[in-house]
């Protein structure tokens, strides 16, 4: 495997100010998660659309649906 195939598949919980401080050390190191979880949708959706993530509205509904190596 090479590229992308070979990045973990990072979820991350909450759009607030924490959760995008993870998004970015995440990004810093080359990698992108691919899903967010968030109660608040306005902010789920700001997220989502800034990382191109797939959006959850529970924590439990991404671990459920989405297939990740990390949260």
């Amino acid at each position: 495997m090479t590229g992308s195939e070979n990045m973990p598949r990072v979820g991350i919980v909450g759009a607030g100010t924490i959760g995008m401080t993870h998004v970015r050390a995440w990004q810093a190191n080359g990698i992108t998660p691919v899903a967010i979880a968030e109660l608040n949708e306005e902010a789920l959706n700001r997220a989502a659309g800034e990382i191109g993530a797939q959006p959850f509205r529970s924590a439990a509904d991404m671990l459920a649906s989405a297939a990740l190596d990390i949260v």
